[in-house]
Protein backbone atom coordinates (compact mmCIF):
# COMPACT_ATOMS: atom_id res chain seq x y z
CA UNK A 1 0.00 0.00 0.00
CA UNK A 2 1.43 3.34 -0.99
CA UNK A 3 0.25 6.88 -0.20
CA UNK A 4 0.00 8.71 -3.51
CA UNK A 5 1.84 11.76 -2.17
CA UNK A 6 5.03 9.89 -1.21
CA UNK A 7 7.86 9.64 -3.72
CA UNK A 8 10.75 7.23 -2.98
CA UNK A 9 14.20 8.82 -2.98
CA UNK A 10 16.45 5.79 -2.49
CA UNK A 11 17.15 2.89 -4.82
CA UNK A 12 18.24 0.82 -1.79
CA UNK A 13 14.81 0.69 -0.14
CA UNK A 14 13.56 -2.66 -1.45
CA UNK A 15 9.80 -3.02 -1.98
CA UNK A 16 9.05 -6.42 -0.48
CA UNK A 17 8.18 -8.22 2.74
CA UNK A 18 10.54 -9.63 5.38
CA UNK A 19 14.01 -8.44 6.26
CA UNK A 20 16.92 -9.40 4.02
CA UNK A 21 19.52 -8.43 6.62
CA UNK A 22 18.38 -10.78 9.40
CA UNK A 23 19.40 -14.46 9.45
CA UNK A 24 16.43 -16.84 9.27
CA UNK A 25 14.02 -13.98 8.66
CA UNK A 26 10.36 -14.59 7.95
CA UNK A 27 9.67 -13.20 4.48
CA UNK A 28 5.94 -13.10 5.24
CA UNK A 29 6.36 -10.29 7.76
CA UNK A 30 4.99 -6.91 6.62
CA UNK A 31 7.59 -4.24 5.90
CA UNK A 32 7.04 -0.55 6.64
CA UNK A 33 9.18 1.42 4.19
CA UNK A 34 8.44 5.12 4.76
CA UNK A 35 10.51 5.81 7.88
CA UNK A 36 11.91 9.21 6.99
CA UNK A 37 9.92 11.79 5.07
CA UNK A 38 10.66 15.30 3.93
CA UNK A 39 7.65 17.48 3.27
CA UNK A 40 7.41 19.96 0.44
CA UNK A 41 5.57 23.24 0.94
CA UNK A 42 4.99 26.35 -1.16
CA UNK A 43 8.38 27.82 -0.14
CA UNK A 44 10.19 24.66 -1.25
CA UNK A 45 8.40 24.75 -4.58
CA UNK A 46 9.68 28.29 -5.21
CA UNK A 47 13.28 27.48 -4.25
CA UNK A 48 14.21 23.82 -4.66
CA UNK A 49 17.77 24.45 -3.46
CA UNK A 50 16.70 24.85 0.18
CA UNK A 51 18.23 22.49 2.73
CA UNK A 52 15.25 20.25 3.55
CA UNK A 53 15.43 17.89 6.50
CA UNK A 54 13.82 14.47 6.83
CA UNK A 55 11.45 13.79 9.72
CA UNK A 56 11.82 10.33 11.33
CA UNK A 57 9.01 7.92 12.20
CA UNK A 58 6.83 9.53 14.86
CA UNK A 59 6.10 6.36 16.86
CA UNK A 60 6.80 2.63 16.77
CA UNK A 61 3.27 1.55 15.82
CA UNK A 62 3.22 3.72 12.68
CA UNK A 63 2.61 1.71 9.51
CA UNK A 64 1.20 4.50 7.35
CA UNK A 65 2.73 5.83 4.17
CA UNK A 66 4.23 2.80 2.45
CA UNK A 67 3.59 -0.73 3.70
CA UNK A 68 4.27 -4.06 2.03
CA UNK A 69 1.96 -6.81 3.33
CA UNK A 70 1.10 -10.20 1.88
CA UNK A 71 -2.55 -10.95 1.05
CA UNK A 72 -2.86 -13.79 3.60
CA UNK A 73 -1.87 -11.45 6.46
CA UNK A 74 -4.09 -8.68 5.11
CA UNK A 75 -6.97 -11.16 5.17
CA UNK A 76 -6.02 -12.28 8.70
CA UNK A 77 -6.45 -8.73 10.05
CA UNK A 78 -9.62 -8.22 7.95
CA UNK A 79 -7.94 -5.43 5.95
CA UNK A 80 -8.52 -1.74 6.49
CA UNK A 81 -11.56 -0.50 8.38
CA UNK A 82 -14.39 0.90 6.26
CA UNK A 83 -15.42 3.41 8.93
CA UNK A 84 -12.71 6.04 8.32
CA UNK A 85 -13.53 8.96 6.04
CA UNK A 86 -11.42 12.06 5.37
CA UNK A 87 -7.99 12.26 6.99
CA UNK A 88 -6.62 10.50 10.04
CA UNK A 89 -6.00 7.29 12.01
CA UNK A 90 -6.93 4.64 9.43
CA UNK A 91 -3.28 3.53 9.27
CA UNK A 92 -3.05 3.45 13.08
CA UNK A 93 -6.16 1.25 13.10
CA UNK A 94 -4.36 -1.10 10.69
CA UNK A 95 -1.30 -1.10 12.99
CA UNK A 96 -3.46 -2.02 15.99
CA UNK A 97 -5.06 -4.85 13.98
CA UNK A 98 -1.57 -6.24 13.28
CA UNK A 99 -0.63 -5.90 16.96
CA UNK A 100 -3.81 -7.74 18.05
CA UNK A 101 -3.03 -10.59 15.62
CA UNK A 102 0.61 -10.77 16.76
CA UNK A 103 2.00 -9.69 13.39
CA UNK A 104 5.45 -8.13 13.58
CA UNK A 105 6.55 -5.42 11.16
CA UNK A 106 10.07 -5.13 9.80
CA UNK A 107 11.69 -1.89 8.70
CA UNK A 108 14.73 -1.08 6.58
CA UNK A 109 17.57 1.04 7.87
CA UNK A 110 16.36 4.66 8.02
CA UNK A 111 19.23 5.84 5.79
CA UNK A 112 17.54 3.94 2.93
CA UNK A 113 13.89 4.60 3.81
CA UNK A 114 13.78 8.10 2.32
CA UNK A 115 10.65 9.67 0.84
CA UNK A 116 9.60 13.08 -0.38
CA UNK A 117 6.02 14.12 0.29
CA UNK A 118 4.70 16.10 -2.64
CA UNK A 119 3.01 19.38 -1.85
CA UNK A 120 -0.77 19.19 -1.48
CA UNK A 121 -3.50 20.99 0.40
CA UNK A 122 -4.24 19.63 3.84
CA UNK A 123 -7.26 17.31 3.92
CA UNK A 124 -10.19 17.74 6.27
CA UNK A 125 -9.62 15.76 9.48
CA UNK A 126 -12.03 13.02 10.51
CA UNK A 127 -13.66 14.44 13.68
CA UNK A 128 -14.24 10.99 15.22
CA UNK A 129 -10.92 9.37 14.37
CA UNK A 130 -9.86 8.97 18.03
CA UNK A 131 -13.13 7.27 18.99
CA UNK A 132 -12.85 4.95 16.01
CA UNK A 133 -9.28 4.12 16.97
CA UNK A 134 -10.28 3.27 20.56
CA UNK A 135 -12.89 0.84 19.19
CA UNK A 136 -10.55 -1.06 16.82
CA UNK A 137 -10.50 -4.26 18.88
CA UNK A 138 -14.31 -4.40 19.07
CA UNK A 139 -14.81 -3.65 15.36
CA UNK A 140 -12.04 -5.52 13.58
CA UNK A 141 -13.84 -8.87 13.09
CA UNK A 142 -16.84 -7.30 11.37
CA UNK A 143 -15.35 -4.12 9.87
CA UNK A 144 -12.98 -4.43 6.92
CA UNK A 145 -12.84 -6.96 4.11
CA UNK A 146 -15.77 -8.80 5.71
CA UNK A 147 -18.18 -5.88 5.20
CA UNK A 148 -16.66 -4.27 2.12
CA UNK A 149 -19.75 -5.19 0.08
CA UNK A 150 -21.89 -2.70 2.01
CA UNK A 151 -19.95 0.23 0.55
CA UNK A 152 -21.49 -0.44 -2.86
CA UNK A 153 -18.21 0.55 -4.55
CA UNK A 154 -18.17 0.72 -8.32
CA UNK A 155 -15.04 0.49 -10.42
CA UNK A 156 -14.81 3.20 -13.09
CA UNK A 157 -11.65 1.83 -14.68
CA UNK A 158 -9.61 -1.35 -14.41
CA UNK A 159 -6.15 -1.45 -16.02
CA UNK A 160 -4.17 -4.68 -15.49
CA UNK A 161 -0.38 -4.42 -15.45
CA UNK A 162 2.41 -6.96 -14.99
CA UNK A 163 2.94 -6.29 -11.28
CA UNK A 164 -0.35 -4.68 -10.24
CA UNK A 165 -3.85 -3.76 -11.33
CA UNK A 166 -4.80 -0.08 -11.29
CA UNK A 167 -8.40 0.45 -10.17
CA UNK A 168 -10.22 3.74 -10.18
CA UNK A 169 -13.27 3.62 -7.94
CA UNK A 170 -15.98 5.92 -6.70
CA UNK A 171 -16.77 5.31 -3.04
CA UNK A 172 -19.38 8.02 -2.56
CA UNK A 173 -19.71 10.21 0.51
CA UNK A 174 -20.80 9.75 4.08
CA UNK A 175 -24.50 10.34 4.80
CA UNK A 176 -25.37 13.53 6.73
CA UNK A 177 -24.90 13.29 10.52
CA UNK A 178 -22.82 10.10 10.18
CA UNK A 179 -20.07 11.41 12.45
CA UNK A 180 -22.50 12.61 15.11
CA UNK A 181 -24.39 9.27 15.12
CA UNK A 182 -21.23 7.12 15.18
CA UNK A 183 -19.53 9.28 17.81
CA UNK A 184 -22.46 8.98 20.26
CA UNK A 185 -22.60 5.19 19.74
CA UNK A 186 -18.87 4.77 20.47
CA UNK A 187 -19.00 7.01 23.56
CA UNK A 188 -21.89 4.93 24.97
CA UNK A 189 -19.93 1.72 24.46
CA UNK A 190 -16.78 3.12 26.07
CA UNK A 191 -18.64 4.45 29.11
Amino acid sequence: MHDVDLIPESDFNIYGCGDDFVDNYNDDMPRHLSLTIRKMNETHLENLNLNISYKPNLYELLVGGVLCIRPKLYNRINGFSNEYWNWGAEDDDLGIRMLIKNICVTRPDSIYALYKMSYHKKSEANPIRENLLFSTFNRMKKDGLSNFYRLDVESDQKKPSTLFTHLKVFVGTQPPNYYKKFNSTIIKKIN
